[in-house]
């Protein structure tokens, strides 16, 4: 054999030790990742959801939107009803003409109609907390409908605009608030949501974490003519 023969013999001997030792290592690495992803998967906190009834009020204790440190203990919300109403004809009678003109002139999409949920919301013994109102939502399905804060603060004149509704210590506030579903948000085609809005009841979301905690909306639609 030729001293090149033999180079070339030592060099594929070297790439195949090269080879199975990559193999070794992509192997063992795979490893790790499953035994890792197993036990992170198996320290997860499973998301818990309760559901309840209107006409309650539904503790929200311990529970949070987004961070702890909103220490909503002591805050309570009771469902008390909801209507289904013409999103044209609503913000006419609600003097909120501008807004709507505003949206028909610079080609703003909505849909046909608008839900107004009535909620009362007490506050026993908490002098610290506050509600995130930002998180407000209805929910059917995969479909979540935010609150419009514009038309909120058309509507209700103790409304500011302020995302954070806190209430004195030892007192309760019933409320208005409006829920129209965003064209970019939905996901959902238009006709299916007014079917859903018409015929389907919802659930209002008052916390996430660790309970994430849902009063069921059964919508009027007697307002629709």
């Amino acid at each position: 054999m030729t001293e090149a023969a033999i180079k070339r013999a030592k060099k594929q001997k070297l790439n195949k030790i090269l080879l199975i030792i990559s193999a070794v290592i992509l192997a063992i690495a795979i490893i790790l990742w499953i035994v890792q992803y197993n036990i992170t998967n198996s320290r997860a906190i499973p998301q818990l959801v309760e559901y309840y009834e209107p006409g309650e009020y539904v503790e929200i204790g311990e529970n949070f939107y987004v961070d702890a440190a909103e220490k909503l203990d002591g805050y309570s919300i009771r469902v008390n009803g909801a209507k289904l109403y013409d999103y044209e004809q609503f913000l006419i009678d609600n003097g909120c003409e501008e807004y709507l003109n505003f949206q028909k002139e610079n080609n703003q999409d909505y849909y046909k109609y608008i839900v107004v949920l009535d909620i009362s919301m007490k506050n026993v013994e908490n002098y610290e907390g506050s509600v995130m109102a930002l998180k407000f939502a209805l929910y059917n399905g995969s479909l979540n409908m935010p609150v419009d804060f514009t038309i909120w603060d058309d509507i209700d004149e103790h409304f500011e605009g302020y995302p954070y509704l806190r209430l004195v210590p030892n007192s309760e506030a019933d409320m208005l608030i409006p829920f129209s579903p965003m064209p970019l948000n939905a996901n959902t085609a238009g006709d299916e949501i007014e079917r859903r809005l018409l015929e389907e009841d919802f659930y209002f979301c008052i916390s996430e974490f660790p309970v994430r905690k849902m009063i069921k909306v059964e919508i009027d639609t007697s307002a629709i003519k």
